[in-house]
């Protein structure tokens, strides 16, 4: 899971790069584009605005052009004769442009003629060479030292409006004589030039003294037209009627509709790349889901390991469960510790580092060690750890414990060593109860006296027979089949010796036992002898009594493997000159035969009945 993320990341800053490689594309084109857009822009209001400059100034100077037509008037006409050409003059001048408020001559600087009167009464006779207003008085003084032309304003005039003054001094003799002046009303100069009409564009217009005479006052970077009026500069300020911004943007309309468009189209790539990406993560994360439970599930212990056989990866459940290892416990360290010796981890190093062998399916048995120092037998195979090129980047360990499966072998084994030890023994078992019963069949012909012994004695014979038939029946009712557990056995036989005698039975038999295996060899003596000795009860402790009780005990004397059988009644006892060795009763020379087959001893003694005692080694 962790790859998948680190896959999904890396995803995400590769699509993250894209976007900011293709922002940064788009800013440094959208930066250069709007410098081209502003340039074009602003050239395109440049040559909106030319022809009203031009438009502008060839007004003005026409209507200056006047006062130096006016200045020869003056110095040629005899002054005498001036009062009756002046109006005449003056009223052609002022027919021939419009825009013209008044023309006066001012001899001595004193205004006496002026045209038209009617509306200009009040500076007929003003002096100007006194006029009270700085900038008046500046620029006659200028006029009187140049000789040139002066022009004034545009200001607000005294007779009303704005209007701009145009002055020449005359001279006759290096003398001064007097002033022409043109007093122009500027409104229908903005006419005529256009300016005041224009549609696409804004017009503020500043004298040479920075002052705003005609216009909205000017926006943020407007284009300055220098324009020359005499010997002033004056400024044209241009600027949209719109802002900028909105003039750039109907520049750049088409730049933003194809950036949209080819955002759109981008952004929808991205999207369905992302999308994409997206999806084949998701899928990654889903395979790798499934790799990781099924890595998990795997009950072997899987080792993924560098070249250098460093533990890169583990499934962690078989790692803990096999092991009592954390991944994070030993990722980075060699699989040195996982074996029981140094000389296994070379060993196996060693059979790995052999080119000329495939050891791809092979299976190694070794010696494994767990994290709290337990060895345990394994069964390890270790393929190839290869990339998606083919190429060896390390090793898989594929790792069983076999424990149980060794365990289950060598019962295995042992089961089946006891089964062939078992048939030999079944001949030689088969082959000692025929000697037994012939043996016993030896004993009791002497027996067969009378047809009521014979029976008696067949009769005998078919039970001791039957208890050892009891001993193999519970032999192979057994789990091992190489022992019988006595008490069982015991109780099985005290069960259908009461049966025999009776309902209800008049004597009978109970039992102490302790649970004590013996082999077929003992179990088969053990058990006639055991028979025996209960018959031998039954027929001879009770004769001149109608009930009595037999207790059988087994047991181990405490601390010793010695085993002790006891067969006790409560009957007349033995007569007191009984003794085995003079015994003639097939029964008791019987119980000394099976006593000494058990290598064994025998007691007996007549204290309250009869109680006799074997005893023999386990």
């Amino acid at each position: 899971m962790k790859k998948v993320n680190e896959e999904i990341k890396r995803q995400i800053l590769g699509l993250l790069a894209v976007v900011l490689f293709v922002g940064t594309i788009w800013g440094i084109v959208n930066s250069w584009y709007f410098a081209l857009a502003r340039e074009y822009t602003r050239n395109h209001f440049v040559e909106l605005a030319l022809p009203y400059r031009e438009s502008f100034i060839g007004a003005i100077k026409e209507r200056f052009a006047l006062v130096e037509g006016l200045a020869s008037f003056a110095s040629a006409v005899p002054e005498e004769t001036v009062s009756t050409a002046f109006n005449d003059f003056a009223a052609g001048i002022f027919d021939e442009k419009k825009g013209i408020r008044n023309i006066s001559i001012a001899p001595g600087g004193i205004q006496k003629y002026v045209y038209p009167l009617r509306t200009n009464e009040i500076v007929s006779g003003h002096n100007l060479l006194k006029d009270p207003r700085p900038e008046v008085q500046k620029d006659i003084k200028l006029a009187m030292e140049t000789g040139e032309l002066i022009i004034s304003g545009p200001y607000e005039l005294r007779q009303g409006g704005q209007g701009l003054i145009a002055r020449k001094a005359l001279f006759r003799d290096d003398s001064f004589q007097g002033l022409v002046t043109i007093v122009l009303d500027m409104p229908p100069i903005y006419r005529e030039s256009g300016i005041q009409d224009a549609r696409k564009i804004s017009i503020t217009l500043l004298d040479a003294q920075q002052r705003l005479f005609f216009g909205p006052e000017p926006g943020e970077n407007p284009i300055n037209l220098k324009m020359q009026i005499t010997d002033e500069v004056w400024q044209m300020l241009v600027m949209p009627k719109n802002s900028w911004q909105i003039e750039y943007f109907r520049v750049m309309q088409p730049f933003f509709f194809m950036t949209i468009i080819i955002a759109l189209f981008s952004g929808g790539g991205l999207f369905l790349l992302a999308r994409k990406m997206f999806s084949l993560s998701r899928k990654a994360r889903l395979e790798q889901l499934r790799y990781k439970n099924l890595f998990n599930s795997i009950s072997d212990a899987i080792f993924v390991t560098d070249e250098q056989r460093r533990i890169i990866d583990a499934n962690q459940p078989a790692l803990q469960s096999m092991f009592g290892y954390d991944l994070d416990e030993i990722a980075g360290k060699d699989t040195s510790l996982i074996y029981a010796s140094r000389s296994d981890f070379d060993k196996i190093g060693n059979l790995l580092s052999e080119k000329s062998t495939d050891r791809t399916g092979t299976l190694l048995e070794v010696a494994l060690k767990r994290k709290d120092g337990s060895v345990f037998p394994a069964e390890i195979s270790i393929p190839r750890y290869l990339d998606n090129r083919g190429k060896t980047i390390g090793k898989i360990g594929i790792i069983r414990d076999i424990t149980d499966r060794k365990l289950a072998r060598e019962a295995l084994h042992r089961e089946i060593e006891e089964k062939k030890t078992l048939l030999r023994e079944i001949h030689h078992r088969v082959k000692n109860n025929l000697n037994i019963v012939a043996s016993l069949l030896n004993l009791q012909k002497n027996e067969f006296q009378t047809e009521v012994s014979a029976r008696q004695s067949f009769d005998d014979m078919a039970k001791r027979i039957h208890s050892m038939a009891m001993i193999h029946d519970s032999l192979y009712n057994s789990g091992s089949l190489s022992s019988v557990t006595m008490s069982t056995y015991i109780r099985k036989l005290i069960s259908e010796l009461n049966a025999s005698l009776g309902r209800p039975p008049l004597i009978r038999i109970d039992a102490d036992l302790e649970d004590i295996q013996l082999n077929i060899t003992s179990a088969v003596p053990c058990g006639i002898l055991i028979n025996e000795l209960i018959t031998n009860a039954i027929k001879h402790a009770f004769r001149d009594r109608s009930e009595g009780r037999i207790h059988v005990s087994l047991g181990k004397k405490t601390g010793t493997h010695t085993i002790v059988l006891t067969v006790k009644d409560n009957g007349s006892g033995l007569n007191p000159d009984f003794s085995l060795e003079s015994s003639a009763s097939l029964g008791m020379r019987l119980i000394q035969l099976l006593t000494s087959q058990l290598d064994g001893t025998l007691s007996y003694n007549s204290n309250q009945g009869a109680t006799f005692s074997v005893e023999f080694e386990e």
